[in-house]
Parts: C-alpha cells; sequence; structure tokens
C-alpha cells in the first residue's frame, strides 16, 4: 500500500477549513491510496465605533430573462407563478428554505425562501443565459465586468462591516456587488471559467459569513435548529452534493452517478465519527480505513473513492472546494466510478465513490 500526502494549512482564529480525498483501487489485491488534505479558514474581529445610517436594501433584480426574472425579495408566491413548485425543499442550517429546481436541459437552481421571500439564489449547470454572468465565462472577462477585490465594504441595519478575502478566495469565489445585493462567483480554476453562482441579500450574507469579517456592532445569528430539523438539513445537504456533483458531470460530458444508499450510510457515519470525536482525516480510530469500512458493513466494491470536507457553510460550497482542489476532482470528474454515496453530519461532508462488485460483473 502507497500513501502519498499533501498537506496544506492557514489557521486564522482557530477555525480551519478542511477538505481532502482519497481514492482505492483493488485490482489483484493491490490497494493503492491517494490522498490530499488541503484548509480553508476564517476569522470574525470586531471594532468599536459607530455606524452610518444605512439605506433601505432593495430587492436584487436578477436580469431580465434570467430564470424567468426571479429575485432577491420576490414573493414565494411569484415565484411558484413563474417557474413552479419545487421538486422538494431542504431546511438549510440559516433559517431558509432551499426549494430545488433539478437539471432539466443543463440548467439546476436552489432558491432561498425565508418568510415567504427569495432570499438566496444559487444557480449552476452548463447554461442558463445569464447576461453579464454566463456560466463558462473565462475568469479574466469577468474581472473586467467586476472588480474582484480583497475587501468588500458594505452597510446593513445601521451597521458596518467589511469582508476580508484572501488571494485564494478572490481567485476561487470573489464576492461581488450586483444590483443592489451580492453575489458569490464560484470558477473553476483548473478551466478558468465560472462553474456557479450564488446570490444573497445583505442580511443572509452576514447569517452564512463564507469570508473573514470585520464589524462593527453586532452580527445577526441564526437560530440553532432542533434534532428534528437538524438531520433534515443534512439530509438535504448530501442530496443537493449529489444533485450538483451530477450537474458538474454532465457539464463535462459525464454520465451521471447513480445513489448508493449503502455507501451513503457509510459516508454519513464516518462524517459523524469525525465530528465526533474531533478529527479529519480518512483514518478513523474507532472504524479504520475506508476499506475497513466498506467490509464492515458487507458492502463489496471493485473501486472505492473518498472525499471529505469540513465546516463549508452548506453542501454546494463544499462542492465548490472538491472541484478546486486537483486530488477531488479525481473522483467528481471519474469515467470508471459508476455510484456515490453521501452522507452529512452537522457541517461535515463525505462523498463515497464506487464501483459495485456486481457492476464489474455486468460489464
Amino acid at each position: 500500500m502507497k500513501k502519498l500526502v499533501f498537506l496544506l494549512f492557514i489557521v486564522l482564529a482557530g477555525t480551519i477549513y478542511y477538505i481532502e480525498a482519497m481514492i482505492y483501487t483493488e485490482q489483484d489485491e493491490v490497494l493503492e491510496e491517494k490522498t490530499k488534505e488541503e484548509t480553508e479558514a476564517q476569522e470574525t474581529i470586531a471594532w468599536d465605533g459607530e455606524a452610518d445610517e444605512a439605506e433601505e436594501e432593495e430587492p436584487m433584480l436578477v436580469p431580465e430573462g434570467t430564470i424567468d426574472g426571479i429575485y432577491l425579495g420576490m414573493t414565494s408566491e411569484e415565484l411558484v407563478d413563474l417557474v413552479g413548485e419545487p421538486t422538494r425543499r431542504d431546511p438549510s442550517a440559516y433559517g431558509y428554505d432551499w426549494w430545488i429546481y433539478p437539471m432539466q436541459e443543463g440548467q439546476y437552481m436552489q432558491v432561498g425562501v425565508e418568510d415567504e421571500a427569495v432570499v438566496t439564489l444559487l444557480l449552476t449547470g452548463s447554461d442558463l443565459g445569464l447576461e453579464k454572468l454566463e456560466l463558462g465565462a473565462s475568469y479574466d472577462d469577468l474581472g473586467h465586468q467586476f472588480t474582484f477585490e480583497n475587501r468588500v465594504n458594505f452597510e446593513a441595519n445601521g451597521q458596518s462591516y467589511q469582508f476580508e478575502l484572501s488571494d485564494s478566495d478572490v481567485k476561487m469565489r470573489p464576492l461581488v456587488e450586483y444590483s443592489n445585493g451580492y453575489a458569490v462567483l464560484y470558477f473553476d480554476t483548473f478551466e478558468d471559467t465560472l462553474s456557479s453562482i450564488r446570490f444573497l441579500d445583505g442580511e443572509t450574507l452576514l447569517l452564512e459569513r463564507p469570508y473573514s469579517i470585520i464589524y462593527r456592532g453586532e452580527l445577526p445569528e441564526y437560530e440553532v435548529p432542533s434534532p428534528e430539523i437538524q438531520k433534515r438539513i443534512e439530509q438535504g445537504n448530501a442530496q443537493q452534493i449529489f444533485d450538483i456533483t451530477n450537474v458538474i458531470r454532465h457539464r463535462h460530458d459525464l454520465p451521471a452517478y447513480e445513489w448508493d444508499e449503502a455507501a451513503a450510510n457509510v459516508a454519513y457515519m464516518h462524517s459523524r465519527d469525525m465530528a465526533e470525536n474531533e478529527y479529519f482525516s480518512h483514518t478513523s480510530p474507532t472504524t479504520g480505513e475506508l476499506r475497513d469500512r466498506f467490509e464492515d458493513e458487507n458492502i463489496l466494491f471493485r473501486m472505492l473513492g473518498e472525499n471529505i470536507a469540513a465546516h463549508y457553510v452548506d453542501g454546494a460550497a463544499a462542492v465548490e472546494g472538491w472541484l478546486n482542489s486537483e486530488g477531488h476532482r479525481v473522483p467528481l470528474l471519474s469515467d470508471e466510478f459508476t455510484h456515490l454515496g453521501v452522507g452529512v453530519f452537522e457541517k461535515y461532508y463525505t462523498q463515497n465513490f464506487l464501483v459495485p462488485w456486481d457492476e464489474h460483473l455486468r460489464h
């Protein structure tokens, strides 16, 4: 068995963001493992002082002709009139519900609705017809239309805030003002193209805090969900990771992964194990290696792979993180794996890829 480990970490205010990938390939009892770990961080710093009175925020209008005219602040009734009922509604960790509109003709959309109003919007796929923000546009082209900066200032509810973006943030997920709201632009840095877009109103951006932040006054806090709601949040994140993974595969002309419930259960237990035992690794102090976890559940396989991540704002953000790591792209865009199970516990995310033994025999 060979093990290759790459490690990079940055620690700010004691918070670490992790992503890690592993692939097992079983061929005549030979096991090969590839591992990569990266870390990201965020910090929160407060300063004293008075803030100027902020102007009341207007709804952020998505450009005409884009997703049938959806905009932040529109009512849920208007949303249904425009695009119909969602396939499902997943609660988020931030108080709003994700209304899921799965991929059709290469388009995928999640709309965040709170108190019967749209507060955030996630778009990905291959072609959404966005003005100024066309998916697949190059980083340089969009850099001519928007100013990508390390500091983004804004005021809301009479308070001042400043997000601090690292150079890596600016390259992979710059934050820009867009109309009367904000947009996080997720780039595929390997192809230098826009992968996904997340629109947010100011309050939702402050709740999620995807970057380091300096602020005056107080930060809004979201209510801790009940155990029942938390379970639904985790299940929703797992399904969203699966959906978005297949959207990315469709973009690269690859077949969709099939959901594997047994692999999803193994993935969930590993995410939970990492959270409860406060470690981050493919190797568990209690359940051993990835191969051990599958064998303990009597799951027969020809190939196994695993991606893990921690402390991203949600599953969609974790997928974009995996996409921008060479080691994690391999299983995401593999033409060998056929099945995928995803498990989420709190903010620990695990993808388990596999070729089931019976699938191998069929081919």
